[in-house]
């Protein structure tokens, strides 16, 4: 799904270059911390959730697959990242390409006769600081934020 919600030139320049492109480990740092979160939250046991589900679809001789944090009995997907306290702030919208993502992963879920009454972005803050969340009311005032993302209208 992530490389679905790329800009095109991005992607088909990450294909064409794929062989010469390298990564500093130094920059994979904030990735290893969300991978962490990840598999800390797998953990947690709910009988009326499914965690970590991929779902696939065919669309137009493609397979397009994503896979949800979470997905609620009652149709609610989660998605958790781990981002900065500034992308969080209040009254902000989330980001564009989260908003796509959870947009997908509710269009997969239906696809595959689930209900989706709603998506979240479950966001924790890897620099949040209680000090300036005291001081300054467009600061996140917790390290974790829930946040609504809007669904499209069905087609």
């Amino acid at each position: 799904m992530t490389s679905l919600i790329k800009p095109p030139q991005m992607r088909a320049l990450e294909i064409a270059h794929d062989d010469e492109i390298t990564e500093d480990v130094a920059d994979c740092v904030w990735a290893l911390l969300g991978q962490s979160v990840h598999a800390v939250l797998e953990r947690v046991g709910d009988a009326n959730a499914f965690h970590e589900e991929r779902l696939s679809m065919p669309i137009d001789g493609w397979t397009v697959s994503g896979q949800i944090d979470r997905y609620v009995e009652d149709g609610s997907l989660i998605d958790f990242k781990v981002t900065s306290a500034c992308a969080m702030k209040p009254g902000q919208p989330v980001k564009p390409e989260w908003a796509w993502q959870l947009n997908c992963y509710a269009q997969l879920w239906r696809a595959s006769g689930f209900e989706v009454s709603g998506a979240s972005i479950m966001a924790i803050l890897r620099d949040w600081n209680r000090r300036e969340a005291q001081r300054n009311d467009g600061y996140p005032q917790r390290p974790v934020v829930l946040r609504r993302v809007e669904l499209l209208p069905q087609p």
